[in-house]
């Protein structure tokens, strides 16, 4: 199971160098605060990850109706950002051996789900602006951010039913 060997590559990797990781998630968090990720997108493969993030991003099957609901959450997702934690997602994923089109849906929902939580901070922060444009509470109205949040929350699990449904996933395989 990926996230098995996920979580074990994790664990032992952290273990084993401590100082070495906090050192390397700085310099990563520093690289990705710049708001400025391409730099780290150096290679086709890269570039390619966070392209096809972006696109599945844009590809979600949001309805058209009701608008008032579904709007702001196609402005959210259409603002950008620096698509660092489905690209860790991925590449986490592809470290321990895993597809990345199997690793695609939790990489979306992990988006989705930091979204959702952008919306609610804007609110609670009172920020009238997130990456240079209205944030939805200022556009339209503090209960549609919400509501839309709350939407962006269940989309986010909605992409993680693709592991409850695949036989590579399946609940027989951990009892074991």
């Amino acid at each position: 199971p990926i996230i098995g060997r996920a979580h074990l590559f994790i664990s032992v990797s952290f273990h084993l160098s401590h100082l070495s990781l906090q050192n390397s998630l700085k310099s990563l968090y520093s690289t990705f605060s710049k708001n400025n990720w391409k730099p780290l997108a150096n290679t086709q493969t890269q570039q390619g990850l966070i392209e096809q993030i972006d696109q599945r991003i844009h590809a979600l099957e949001l309805p058209a109706e009701p608008g008032l609901l579904y709007d702001p959450i196609r402005y959210a997702l259409s603002n950008g950002g620096k698509r660092i934690r489905p690209y860790l997602t991925l590449l986490g994923a592809g470290i321990c051996g895993g597809e990345i089109e199997e690793a695609m849906p939790a990489a979306l929902a992990i988006e989705l789900l930091h979204n959702f939580t952008l919306l609610h901070d804007d609110i609670m922060d009172g920020a009238e602006t997130r990456r240079g444009r209205p944030s939805v509470y200022a556009k339209w109205d503090v209960n549609t951010a919400i509501l839309s949040g709350d939407v962006l929350f269940v989309e986010a699990y909605a992409q993680l039913s693709h592991y409850g449904k695949s036989e590579l996933y399946s609940k027989d395989i951990y009892r074991k």
